[in-house]
């Protein structure tokens, strides 16, 4: 019996001890993507800017004037949007461009459908529309990845499959030298937990791509797939070196 009483206590105090574990570091475990932040954060920026960007089809049926806004204003409203909005709509060279924009001390938010009109004969002309959103948010690099979910559940509830990228950018001041970007880009890569794909390391051309499973999209380069984009950049003007990370590739000019 006091054999038995002494395997009970053991077990008892064995469980309360992987409880207690439980409590201090189950609760307070990194999501991926906070891994991946926390990642480029971990670099000496005195300036940070997050840019989440969204573009899908949305068919080729003509949109009269009065459902346009009405469709931007949906997504906006999905993504919790609903105040000092402005909208406005051009026709130039058969595209029209409606656009809602919001713009706030630390965020701005472009909405915009896009309408390209072309000739097929003279009496008959095709159209495609494209549905764009960018989201950009200063000081705040956890904010893109807080509305990828929300962005594409806003696009898919308006019948738009889209393609979702995240864009970080940090400023560093001053022109750093090949060991220091090796050392940073290397550094990012290894904490989100992905592996080198392909790189082009020189001062006129610093990019790194590689592939982690913390992030479920991805593109193919070749038969590769890769997810995660580092780039590295001086700017002569600004004396600064802008750092890039994007997902799943970097599209815009650095």
């Amino acid at each position: 019996m006091k054999v038995r009483k002494t395997i009970l206590y053991t077990g008892a105090a064995l469980w309360l001890i992987a409880f207690i574990q439980l409590l201090s570091t189950g609760f307070t475990t990194q999501s991926d993507e906070e891994a991946i932040v926390t990642a480029f954060a971990d670099n000496d920026f005195f300036d940070t800017v997050s840019t989440i960007r969204a573009v899908g089809t949305y068919g080729s049926q003509y949109i009269p004037e009065s459902e346009r806004e009405k469709i931007l204003l949906d997504i906006a409203h999905s993504l919790d949007i609903s105040t000092s909005l402005v909208y406005d709509s051009e026709t130039k060279d058969g595209i029209t461009t409606s656009s809602l924009a919001r713009t706030g001390d630390n965020a701005q938010t472009v909405l915009k459908l896009i309408t390209v009109e072309t000739a097929v004969s003279a009496d008959e002309i095709s159209l495609k529309n494209t549905v764009s959103a960018v989201m950009e948010f200063d000081q705040s690099l956890e904010s893109a990845f807080f509305y990828k979910d929300k962005l594409k559940n806003a696009f898919e509830n308006a019948g738009i499959n889209p393609d979702i990228s995240i864009h970080l950018k940090g400023d560093i001041a001053g022109s750093l030298s090949m060991s220091q970007k090796n050392m940073i880009a290397d550094k990012i890569i290894e904490s989100s937990g992905g592996k080198i794909v392909t790189e082009s390391r020189s001062n006129q051309l610093f990019t790194v791509y590689a592939y982690t499973d913390k992030i479920d999209d991805y593109v193919l380069r070749g038969s590769m797939k890769t997810n995660l984009n580092v780039a590295i950049s001086y700017n002569e003007q600004k004396n600064v070196t802008e750092v890039y990370m994007a997902t799943p590739f970097l599209n815009q000019d650095y």
